[in-house]
């Protein structure tokens, strides 16, 4: 009932501020096509390749032994580890379910993956929100953003996601020629992109409602929530501790791409583990900027 009543009062915002909407409609679109397609699109394709050529093991194993023995995984879980630190949502999503349709990648993996290595990538970081915020020392802030995701990652490893065998794996595994690889990748990064793009699109226009029913500060407050970069930019340098656990949250498009990453996968019985999980990095991720802001006395690293 509750979900009935916000979507009429949707539409009804849409009748009523269609300039509004439109304003919101455009910097979506702006988003997709400023920020998140030069920096997903190529490395989707390139991701697909390596998956459907069956090369995803081959290339983990140039850089990440290492890694492989601290969280005790295989090349493909390092795999998935690398591009869902390096690329940001949804490609931490996105590679765990095509790994784990190809088999090469246990229910229990897939899960523990999910539970820390989906998060927004550094050049989003890096590129946008430093800037933004106008932080001078982005050491600190890296360390929180990939740090306590990485620690909680070790952590599910040896305590609730233990290892199983190879053998519970698929036995479907991809090995198609580069020309084919190719071509199924673009038209499924493609694809990829375009509910990407519906996603953010339609969870900026969810910004109206705190617009019309709150005052201007709790609205943008609330618009944070809905797709963070929207709401960093309206929210500005007004509150840097809020917008960075933000960040860490990534907001409801971030949650919404995520399960769209894994609907055609049985993982999604496992959403609301996920949103749990996100839940407590988020916590553990604020308790870190808190502390931080008490060392440097109202968070001097900001000016």
């Amino acid at each position: 009932m509750l979900l009935a009543c916000l979507f009429f009062a949707a539409i009804l915002g849409l009748l009523s501020h269609a300039g509004i909407c439109q304003e919101y409609a455009m910097a979506g679109l702006e988003v997709w096509f400023y920020h998140m397609i030069p920096a997903l699109l190529p490395m989707m394709i390139l991701s697909g390749i390596v998956i459907r050529m069956g090369l995803a093991d081959r290339f983990a194993g140039l850089f990440a032994p290492f890694l492989g023995h601290i969280c005790n995984c295989s090349p493909s879980a390092c795999y998935c580890i690398f591009m869902g630190f390096l690329c940001g949502f949804p490609m931490g999503a996105r590679t765990v379910a095509q790994l784990y349709e190809a088999g090469k990648l246990t229910k229990t993996d897939a899960r523990w993956l999910l539970s820390f290595c989906n998060n927004l990538g550094p050049a989003y970081l890096l590129g946008y929100v430093i800037p933004l915020l106008g932080i001078q020392s982005p050491l600190p802030i890296l360390l929180g953003a990939y740090g306590i995701p990485f620690a909680y990652g070790i952590l599910m490893r040896y305590t609730l996601y233990r290892r199983e065998k190879p053998n519970n794996c698929h036995l479907e595994h991809f090995s198609q020629e580069f020309s084919e690889a190719l071509s199924d990748s673009i038209v499924s990064s493609v694809n990829g992109m375009l509910w990407l793009g519906g996603y953010v699109i339609f969870f900026c226009l969810w910004n109206l409602l705190p617009r019309l029913f709150l005052k201007q500060s709790a609205a943008i407050y609330c618009g944070i929530l809905f797709e963070i970069t929207t709401g960093l930019k309206m929210l500005g340098k007004q509150c840097p501790i809020l917008s960075l656990v933000a960040v860490s949250f990534g907001g409801f498009s971030c949650m919404a791409q995520t399960y769209g990453a894994i609907q055609n996968t049985d993982l999604k019985t496992y959403f609301r583990e996920y949103i749990l999980h996100k839940m407590l990095l988020t916590v553990l991720t604020l308790g870190y900027y808190w502390s931080l802001s008490l060392f440097f006395i109202r968070f001097s690293l900001i000016r």
